[in-house]
């Protein structure tokens, strides 16, 4: 595992608490509480290992999904498709492309930016751009907005990027 932080959660029905990462080779691993490895992903979505996972329930049918970041311009969602599935799937969808960069050392924050009442997924990139995305992995983009991202140079800066850093969703005022 390289700076993939845990994500602890109850992500599978009835068998308690989930640990899940993104580990070296790439593939988002989750375990039991009783540390029987109980999912890998079916995609390599992070081959540094670095990026950290987020879940909770995108699309509003119940149930959590993970969300992973990867190091290529893109970032992978799974969950259940149906009430009878018995494993995470790539949701509908996903995996979505960002415009050119990749993610380093995030996570992405999963709330209601817009107040709408629907969950959307966003995430800072490594060219400072901040992308947004709703459950079904299609951008949420504001008119006039630069290469399909919500804010561009968080940092006004052109040479730094967003790395070590997550964004975070709040009612600030």
């Amino acid at each position: 595992m390289g700076a993939s932080c845990p994500l602890v959660d109850n992500l599978f029905p009835g068998d308690g608490i989930d640990l899940g990462v993104i580990a070296k080779d790439g593939y988002v691993h989750v375990w039991n509480s009783s540390r029987t490895e109980v999912w890998t992903s079916p995609d390599q979505v992070d081959t540094s290992g670095n990026n950290t996972l987020s879940c909770a329930d995108i699309d509003n049918r119940g149930g959590l999904q993970i969300v992973a970041p990867a190091s290529s311009p893109a970032l992978y969602a799974y969950g259940y498709h149906t009430s009878s599935d018995t494993t995470l799937k790539p949701l509908a969808g996903w995996h979505v492309a960002t415009p050119t960069y990749g993610f380093d050392k995030v996570a992405a924050a999963l709330g209601d930016a817009n107040l709408d009442g629907t969950t959307k997924v966003i995430a800072g990139d490594l060219s400072c751009f901040v992308n947004c995305w709703n459950a079904s992995g299609d951008a949420t983009i504001p008119t006039g907005a630069a290469n399909g991202a919500l804010w561009r140079q968080v940092t006004e800066n052109q040479g730094t990027s967003i790395v070590n850093s997550s964004v975070a969703i709040g009612d600030i005022n």
